[in-house]
C-alpha cells in the first residue's frame, strides 16, 4: 500500500501548479464543453462568486454540485462524489434519464 504523501503529493502540488499558471485577470478562451464542478459548500477557498466564474470558463452549460464540507470533501463524501459521477456518465452515454 502505497505511504499516503506518494498518492496525495502529487496531487496537492498539482493544485499548487494550476493556481500558479492559471492566468488570473487575463481572457480565457471560454471551453465548447459543459462542465461539472464539485465543491464543498463549507470551502473557505471559494467566495459568492465562484459559479460566476466558473460559468465564464464555458460558452456551454455548467452545472454545480455541492458536497457538505470544505475544500477537502471527498474524505467525507467519497461515496457521494462516485455516486454523482456515476450517474452523470450514465446520463450522458444514454443510459439512464
Amino acid at each position: 500500500m502505497p505511504e499516503w504523501r506518494e498518492v496525495f503529493l502529487p496531487i496537492i502540488k498539482n493544485d499548487y501548479r494550476l493556481f500558479e499558471t492559471y492566468p488570473h485577470g487575463k481572457k480565457v478562451t471560454p471551453l465548447s464543453s459543459n462542465l461539472v464542478v464539485m465543491l464543498g459548500n463549507k470551502d473557505v477557498f471559494t467566495n459568492q462568486y465562484v459559479e460566476e466564474e466558473w460559468g465564464k470558463l464555458s460558452i456551454k452549460s455548467v452545472a454545480f454540485f455541492y458536497f457538505n464540507d470544505g475544500h477537502f470533501f471527498i474524505n467525507s463524501s467519497l461515496k457521494s462524489l462516485v455516486k454523482r459521477i456515476c450517474d452523470l456518465v450514465l446520463v450522458e452515454k444514454g443510459i439512464i434519464e
